[in-house]
């Protein structure tokens, strides 16, 4: 009973008096009732997001922590405060309502990407993981060249991995539906003026087409994921909108930066993306909170139901995936120049004002007697 309700044995303080009937008997049926609470039923309840059962629950226990053991000893019983986990006094006031909200679309925009291990992309002719993990790859650092919002590149990952989940993908488009998810994105996030234009973007990126099937790719897109039932693309949530509800935790703006950049790292890895967004935030926002207030980390660890296990397996992950991004570059690729048909022709056969200002040539057989002397042209 006291392990359940928060009080130990040295808040606790029994009178010797207390042993009556009455008392043990109202003890034995509080004991009953907290073992029918936690019958399975409730815990599928608690797990299926019910908030009446959640609400009733934690009503319970702080009933059962705030009631004393019996009617005798109600003026010696000691409830400690650091029982109660509040939000941290550093975030915001509407935090519980924003979390609340983003937990309401956080499954129904995440890409259940399992089953792109098991595809033989050799055998079906179809994008797997691996295909996968080199086309975001690669689109990192076309995000790096235009030096754009973080929401863009995290936009780009969440609608590339939705639409090759949704549609059967030939691996030699995969280059152009990120380039071409990543032009969304930017569309979404930035000013029309920052937006970059089809011809840079393929020629920047390499992916293959011309800029009018960059365009293409890009209605195809919009129009697959066009999904009456599901919201709009520009109300996704990815795991950047929970790191960002938990910015005001870090201790500065260049921890945050750096988080940010892992999250970009965490992303090129289908595997790591598989976890939920929000798990996925928490523990790289735990990596950087070591002197800050874990009110609102153990505040979202229990909203989420998340197990210390589950957060070091995800941990794990994004060591790993952090080492093997940071340890490699981008493919080599064949530099190709593309020259006008005038250029060549001018590069082959000099015209005629280029050819009367070459100066003359150097005779070998020069003596120093032929060197003019330099210091009496200035006398």
């Amino acid at each position: 009973m006291s392990a359940r309700s928060g009080i130990t044995a040295s808040n606790v303080v029994m009178n010797n008096s207390s042993g009556s009937t009455g008392g043990r008997c109202e003890r034995r049926s509080r004991r009953k009732r907290m073992k029918k609470r936690s019958t399975p039923e409730i815990a599928a309840d608690w797990s299926k997001g019910n908030k009446e059962a959640r609400r009733s629950e934690s009503q319970m226990f702080c009933h059962l922590a705030e009631s004393p053991a019996s009617s005798e000893d109600n003026s010696e019983i000691e409830i400690p405060h650091s029982t109660n986990v509040g939000v941290s006094p550093s975030l915001p006031k509407d935090f519980e309502e924003n979390l609340e909200k983003l937990l309401d679309s956080e499954l129904l925009y995440h890409p259940k990407a399992d089953p792109l291990f098991r595809i033989n992309a050799a055998c079906e002719d179809k994008v797997d993981a691996i295909l996968r993990n080199e086309a975001i790859f690669n689109l990192r650092f076309l995000h790096k060249f235009y030096n754009l919002a973080p929401e863009c590149f995290a936009h780009a990952v969440n609608i590339s991995d939705r639409f090759i989940m949704k549609i059967k993908v030939k691996p030699k488009y995969m280059a152009c539906v990120a380039t071409a998810a990543y032009l969304i994105a930017c569309k979404m996030i930035e000013d029309p003026e920052d937006w970059p234009s089809p011809e840079k973007l393929v020629s920047v990126a390499r992916c293959g087409g011309s800029p009018s099937d960059l365009e293409r790719m890009e209605g195809i897109i919009r129009t697959k994921l066009g999904d009456p039932i599901v919201p709009p693309m520009e109300l996704a949530v990815t795991p950047l909108h929970f790191l960002q509800l938990l910015q005001p935790l870090f201790p500065s703006a260049k921890s945050y930066q750096r988080a940010v950049g892992d999250l970009e790292i965490c992303l090129c890895s289908v595997a790591v993306y598989s976890f939920r967004p929000a798990v996925l935030a928490l523990c790289i926002a735990g990596r950087y909170l070591d002197d800050c207030d874990y009110a609102a980390i153990a505040f979202m660890k229990k909203r989420l139901e998340v197990s210390d296990s589950d957060l070091s397996v995800c941990s794990a992950h994004l060591e790993v995936e952090s080492r093997r991004v940071q340890n490699r570059s981008p493919a080599p690729r064949t530099l190709v120049w593309q020259l006008s048909r005038r250029t060549i022709s001018n590069l082959q056969k000099p015209s005629a004002a280029a050819q009367a200002s070459l100066l003359d040539p150097i005779r070998e057989d020069w003596l120093e007697e032929d060197n003019l002397d330099i210091g009496r042209l200035f006398d």
